[in-house]
């Protein structure tokens, strides 16, 4: 019954996390768009251009979090263990995005500070 619990509660943990990592990309684009810029960071395309990245990071970041062993039992891990995990996830998800980005050629018109500032943000609220 305890291993049943504990399994949902990670699943809810899990489920949550991705729901975070949505809202961190569309709380980057909401900063982008509200916070003056310099001059040589281009302004970001509408949001639509930038929604089709959210079929890449879903999944990417569902199998490095779950394979990250994020979700493990958190009674026998010391805290650092654990956020360790989450950075080491989202570092490695973050090089994938860029890799990807790299690889489809959008990465000419992707901004690459809303990118890097996506994964800050992702990785502050994870950790949080």
């Amino acid at each position: 019954m305890l291993k049943q619990q504990a399994r949902v509660v990670a699943t809810g943990v899990f489920l949550a996390d991705l729901a975070v990592t949505v809202a961190a990309f569309f709380a980057a684009y909401g900063v982008f768009q509200a916070v003056p810029l310099p001059a040589r960071i281009q302004r970001l395309y509408e949001l639509e251009r930038y929604l089709w990245l959210l079929l890449f990071i879903v999944p990417v970041w569902a199998v490095l979090l779950q394979g990250g062993a994020v979700y493990k039992s958190y009674r026998t891990a010391p805290l650092t263990r654990e956020l360790w995990r989450v950075a080491r996830a989202v570092l490695a998800a973050g090089l994938g995005l860029f890799a990807f980005l790299a690889l489809v050629k959008a990465a000419e018109w992707v901004s690459r500070p809303f990118i890097a500032g996506f994964l800050a943000l992702d990785a502050l609220l994870l950790l949080g």
